[in-house]
């Protein structure tokens, strides 16, 4: 069985001094992953060490909304880098919407204006796109409504809304942090409409770090919940990913 973690962030800091060994540990447990960035402070750190594990790691670039609430933020520097090498990514990502950390309307506005650019070059270039939600999940909805392109919401566990993001086309993402909300969107959620993430470093269903080889653990519940094969649920997701990603693993 092969295992595809559609969302972690290995360029960080946290993964620094080991991560020859943790793309060993991927490759003992047969394991893929899309690395995501935020923004210019790491594009070319994502793209050097998906180059170096290139049979493991696949970058997906972006600017996401805590870079785009910086009141250092040049948006029209930062988009010009990505236009221009947005190409070079399987996706565009980690993109979208925080209203957790950010409460000001106008910090609303500027994370709004670069989602809605991203969207625009997702369109244009026919990439899926890998949407962060938090607090924000009804609005970053609405506004897909007015986009065609694929998109994905990254770690998503709001029941109540699981309805609705199907309904928009979403494909919905589910990390391996251990939660009753998490349970209930997996049950909700048609397994074709299914991905599995880890979120690395975070989100960890351990004590300390995440890494990619734990986004297995996110693949059993799915499999207990579904009452399926874990074989089964692994062929699933991963027929998944290649269809909204447009290209196979």
């Amino acid at each position: 069985m092969n295992f595809i973690d559609s969302h972690c962030h290995l360029q960080r800091e946290e993964f620094t001094e080991d991560l020859p060994s943790v793309i060993e540990r991927m490759r003992d447990n047969k394991v893929k992953a899309l690395v995501d960035s935020g923004g210019l402070y790491d594009h070319s750190t994502v793209l050097k060490i998906c180059e170096a594990y290139s049979d493991k790691l696949f970058p997906v670039l972006g600017i996401d909304p805590f870079t785009a609430s910086q009141p250092t933020y040049n948006q029209e520097k930062e988009f010009d880098w990505l236009e221009e090498n947005a190409p070079k990514a399987i996706a565009i990502g980690e993109i979208g919407l925080d209203r957790h950390y950010f409460k000001d309307e106008l910090t609303w506005k500027k994370q709004e204006e670069t989602l809605e650019k991203q969207l625009e070059l997702a369109e244009k270039l026919d990439k899926c796109v890998f949407l962060h939600t938090r607090d924000a999940e009804e609005r970053v909805l609405e506004i897909l409504s007015s986009y065609n392109c694929r998109r994905v919401l990254h770690c998503f566990f709001v029941p109540k809304l699981v309805e609705k993001a199907i309904d928009a086309d979403c494909v919905i993402s589910v990390p391996t942090l251990k939660s009753k909300d998490k349970k209930k969107t997996i049950e909700l959620t048609p397994i074709d409409k299914l991905l599995c993430e880890t979120d690395s470093p975070f989100l960890s269903p351990f004590q300390g770090r995440n890494e990619p080889s734990f986004v297995i653990e996110a693949f059993k519940e799915v499999s207990v919940l579904k009452k399926e094969d874990l074989s089964v649920v692994a062929e699933t997701i991963n027929a998944n990913i290649t269809r909204v990603l447009g290209v196979e693993l």
